[in-house]
């Protein structure tokens, strides 16, 4: 036999657990549309947002970065400032390029096999 109080327990368990999942994806549709609404602010960000003059580049996890990082310094125009990252699985390097000429050292530097990719350095926070 059911007790009254039992069924009351096992329906306010229900009702809470209704709420729960409710909420939960309250707060997931909330932070895709905040995502997006994030990267359309992102994208539309005027080039001032940009460092002139400095690129960050990620190097493939299977490269040699010390070699790599030698290979494009070789270009007198290209300075390595530092490593950001520098663990097993990522590395991620700060250079110096000529200002105005980031786009055509982005492609240069992108040729290498052992770069993942090159962008240039965007002032940011996170809030």
């Amino acid at each position: 036999m059911i007790v009254l109080g039992e069924v009351f327990f096992w329906l306010s368990l229900l009702l809470l657990a209704i709420v729960a999942i409710t909420s939960l994806t309250a707060c997931v549709s909330n932070g895709e549309s905040n995502t997006s609404k994030n990267n359309a602010i992102l994208s539309s960000k005027p080039n001032s947002d940009l460092v002139q003059g400095e690129l960050i580049v990620r190097f493939n996890s299977n490269s040699n970065y010390q070699q790599t990082i030698k290979t494009l310094t070789q270009d007198k125009h290209i300075t390595f400032i530092k490593m950001l990252f520098d663990s097993k699985s990522l590395q991620i390097a700060h250079f110096s390029v000529p200002i105005g000429q980031e786009k055509t050292y982005i492609k240069l530097i992108e040729q290498n096999p052992n770069v993942k990719y090159a962008e240039q350095n965007a002032l940011g926070s996170f809030n």
